[in-house]
């Protein structure tokens, strides 16, 4: 990190991001992104008119203590030489309590004015939505403006009017005063043409509002009023109590909040192809809180007047506590946050939560205020402790991300950085396993209708629609799909002396252990959750070398420069953001989220948006591309990575997937990757292609989010397809038995006939009510069978997994870590088969033994569409 991003952080990000939230609201309303500058300057120059009045008072005071002394100084000067002039000059200003520093005081808004225009320029200059755009008579905000022609020459208009307006506003301001004054503003009038001259349209429009609202101001202060006086009242402001009310903001916002986020999932903000610890995005977000906060917030604070201060004082203190209120009791969301800091679902807002957070809110800050009048001994005690708490706090979590960070450069480390390869048989038995994460089994019959010739390509399969799973979580559902009956969530929690982490590494390894030891070739790609790392360890395999285990989702097939720089701008900007809205009442929250943009106007690539209510165009941000890519492309590789082998030995491969986990908007009707997406016109011709023999997928209400499933659970079976042309195409599809089966479904609220408890409701987010969750996909081919795909109503779990992958292969297969039978009727038969939700699910809670803070919920029999065979159990099965 350079002196150079520090001082930026620090000065000009606090700036950079006022400039982006009133664009960004102007635009919001307007509609125009040239009329949008309008308001920008009126804002920009209404928040500094205080501070402007208070420089001006100090610089008629500085003028009015030179022009008392001159007269004194040019007596010392006429008087005096050498050495002894200096020292009668040094003696009289100290005297006066006067040094010639203190002239400076008169250039401070001319100073103040420089951060400004360097973010303004920054801004408006780099502001991808203003090229190409008109306004007026100007054809492009993104080029100099090119109005005047004059003689065949070509010249730029804008600029020159805003000099003149300079020039003018400046004569008006210096009326009276030196020489010298006038001929330094009028200097910095030619300075900024030559700076601005060649400057993009928009930008030189800004500052032109802007020596506008300079020039109504200085006709306003030269009109007859009283002298502008800087206050001799006593200063009675507590100052210390500001600096601590600006220092805990600081550390609440710059650091506490985003070291939460990172904490709770540190591999998702380590970027896989550029490993660094994502500490540094919490010190860029301090650094830019600090800025905000202690630099500027010191800043305007110094300048203000003794009543001012006092104000500033409460004012900060009421952020401080509506913050810290708002993050513990309104934080948490029911939404999954992205590693690019948006909500899957959107941001969700409870009109009841609203009216209560707002009840609070006005309770807070009268509490605050009445204090702040009557008490404020409260707030100086509860001060230093509450920045202590979140400084502390703060250390830990950080301490938390960094203590981890070993474990992920291992993993990384171990990770294979080279194409693997993957044998499968020509002459003898291969037995695949792919669990896609989170396919949905209900778009099978929509998916094969909308694209026929999957049914050609997956010929031979079996789909079992009546399939449970136990659990709607990966950590929670896939360890019985690695390693059957053993590992449901009901038997896991049984086994209370075995860690949570050494039942999921058990289970991951059952199969391939199994297979091996039956004189199978095994290959693992990407085994969820190994080591309970969100980057799989691959390290538990290290007992068994005959084992080949890989990770292909970490950016093997992409290139990543110019992603990852994109996503780390993201994070170096957006955690800030994050915690702001965070802090924030809920009334404004989804002002500063603004569809997880963070009120950026610049819509290439930052964020995933709906540009409109009735059309499907969508701009996605990198690190949604990159997740999403990482699965897709990795399924996509699979015939690069898949060669025949003739030397007769069996082989066993296991794969897990996150294209239909990883969600994105997708290009129809290839449904592939792209960064900006318009789908408006397939989806207007195309509504047909949701009705199946009757049934309706319903796609309203949360439109969006399920169209993302429905297109990415499209995308892995259009990648699977493939890779069974291939397998058919190099001679080993008929002697492979084929397992596609998903960890669990996802409650998507497509048919409210699948809610199974009274009061359910399909609009709800997560709902563990909606059997969709616990319903996976189960699609087997055995060796040797043809023809199109067959549903069969057979009552399933994804805990048999294990037992079809080895029927007839293996005799009687046991766990080599349990001793229980594989195959375990009575555990697939019984009357009540428990499922588990529970919401205490990330991999940094699950520590212990069993899984906590759980809800039971039991199938009866076998028909998991029958919602009278579901019921919520009163308390854990024993």
């Amino acid at each position: 990190m350079s002196i150079g991003s520090i001082l930026y952080q620090l000065l000009l990000s606090p700036l950079t991001l006022i400039l982006e939230a009133v664009y960004a609201a102007a635009y919001h309303y307007l509609h125009s992104y040239g009329a949008a500058i309008f308001p920008l300057s009126l804002v920009v120059n209404l928040l500094l008119l205080p501070f402007y009045n208070r420089a001006d008072a100090i610089q008629a005071q500085e003028r009015e203590r030179e022009q008392k002394m001159a007269p004194f100084v040019e007596h010392i000067k006429k008087t005096f030489k050498g050495d002894e002039r200096y020292m009668m000059i040094q003696c009289f200003y100290k005297e006066n309590n006067y040094k010639p520093i203190y002239a400076l005081r008169s250039s401070i808004a001319l100073i103040l004015e420089v951060p400004f225009f360097i973010a303004a320029y920054n801004f408006l200059s780099n502001l991808p939505v203003l090229r190409g755009t008109s306004f007026w008579i100007i054809k492009d905000l993104g080029q100099p403006d090119a109005l005047l022609t004059i003689g065949g020459i070509t010249l730029n208009a804008l600029p020159i009017l805003m000099t003149v307006i300079n020039i003018v506003s400046s004569e008006i301001y210096t009326k009276g005063l030196k020489f010298k004054d006038k001929i330094t503003l009028h200097g910095m009038a030619l300075i900024f043409l030559v700076l601005l001259y060649n400057s993009p349209a928009g930008l030189v429009l800004y500052w032109t509002l802007n020596n506008v609202f300079s020039l109504v101001k200085n006709i306003v202060y030269r009109m007859p009023k009283k002298k502008p006086e800087v206050s001799t009242e006593k200063d009675s402001a507590n100052n210390k109590l500001f600096i601590l009310g600006a220092l805990f903001l600081s550390v609440f916002l710059g650091a506490l909040i985003p070291s939460f986020v990172i904490s709770s999932s540190t591999s998702e903000f380590v970027l896989m192809t550029n490993v660094h610890s994502p500490v540094r995005y919490i010190i860029y977000s301090l650094l830019t809180a600090t800025g905000a906060f202690v630099i500027w917030g010191g800043l305007f604070y110094y300048l203000a007047g003794n009543k001012n201060r006092k104000r500033a004082t409460a004012v900060i203190w009421c952020l401080g506590f509506l913050g810290t209120a708002n993050f513990l009791l309104f934080g948490k969301s029911d939404s999954i946050l992205s590693s690019d800091l948006q909500f899957d679902t959107g941001l969700a807002v409870d009109p009841s939560a609203m009216l209560l957070n707002l009840l609070m809110t006005m309770v807070i800050i009268g509490v605050v205020v009445i204090l702040f009048l009557k008490k404020d001994a409260v707030i100086r005690f509860l001060a230093p402790i509450l920045l202590i708490v979140a400084a502390v706090i703060s250390g830990y979590n950080i301490y938390q991300i960094q203590s981890e960070m070993p474990d992920i450069r291992r993993v990384m480390e171990n990770s294979t950085k080279e194409l693997p390869t993957v044998e499968l048989s020509k002459d003898e038995k291969n037995v695949v396993v792919i669990m896609i994460d989170r396919a949905i089994p209900a778009y099978i019959p929509y998916i094969f209708q909308e694209k026929p010739e999957l049914k050609s390509q997956f010929s031979g399969f079996t789909w079992y629609p009546n399939t449970l799973s136990f659990g709607m979580r990966t950590v929670i559902a896939a360890p019985a799909l690695f390693g059957g009956y053993d590992y449901t969530p009901a038997a896991i929690n049984s086994r209370s002396d075995v860690s949570l982490v050494q039942k999921h590494d058990e289970s991951l390894l059952t199969m391939p252990v199994l297979f091996s030891e039956a004189g199978y070739g095994v290959t693992v790609f990407d085994p969820p959750f190994a080591g309970y790392s969100g980057i799989p360890d691959l390290s538990i395999y290290d007992p068994y070398p005959e084992i080949q285990a890989y990770n292909t989702e970490l950016g093997l097939f992409r290139d990543s420069d110019e992603s990852d720089k994109e996503i780390m701008s993201t994070w170096k900007r957006n955690f800030f953001c994050y915690s702001l809205m965070k802090a924030s009442p809920i009334l404004v929250q989804s002002m500063i989220y603004t569809d997880g943009t963070y009120f950026a106007p610049d819509n290439s690539k930052i964020s995933m948006q709906t540009f409109g209510e009735d059309d499907a165009h969508y701009v996605v941000s990198a690190a949604y591309m990159n997740l999403f890519r990482d699965s897709y492309e990795a399924l996509g590789a699979l015939p690069s990575m898949t060669v025949a082998d003739e030397s007769g030995k069996n082989h066993f491969f296991l794969v897990q997937n996150g294209t239909a986990h990883n969600t994105m908007p997708l290009q129809e009707p290839d449904y592939v990757p792209q960064y900006e997406i318009d789908n408006t016109e397939y989806d207007r011709t195309h509504t047909d292609r949701f009705v199946y023999e009757g049934t309706t997928l319903a796609m309203e209400p949360r439109t969006r989010y399920k169209m993302m499933h429905y297109q990415c659970n499209m995308a892995a079976w259009i990648q699977l397809g493939k890779w069974m042309d291939y397998l058919k195409e190099i001679g080993v599809y008929d002697n492979t038995r084929i397992i596609i089966v998903s960890d669990h479904g996802w409650p998507l609220g497509h048919f409210d006939d699948m809610l199974f408890l009274d009061g359910a409701n399909s609009d709800t987010e997560y709902n563990p009510e909606d059997a969709m969750a616990y319903n996976p996909v189960l699609f087997v081919k055995d060796f040797g069978e043809t023809g199109e795909y067959k549903t069969d109503y057979t009552f399933m779990t994804n805990a048999d997994t294990p037992y079809l992958a080895m029927n007839g292969l293996i005799d009687d297969p046991v766990n080599p870590f349990t001793s229980n039978p594989i195959y375990q009727p009575d555990a697939k038969n019984a009357e009540k088969k428990y499922i588990m939700y529970t919401d205490n699910w990330a991999l940094q809670k699950d520590t212990g033994n069993v899984f906590t803070d759980t809800i039971w919920y039991s199938l009866r029999g076998k028909d998991i569409f029958n919602m009278d065979n579901w019921e919520q159990e009163k308390s854990e099965p024993k």
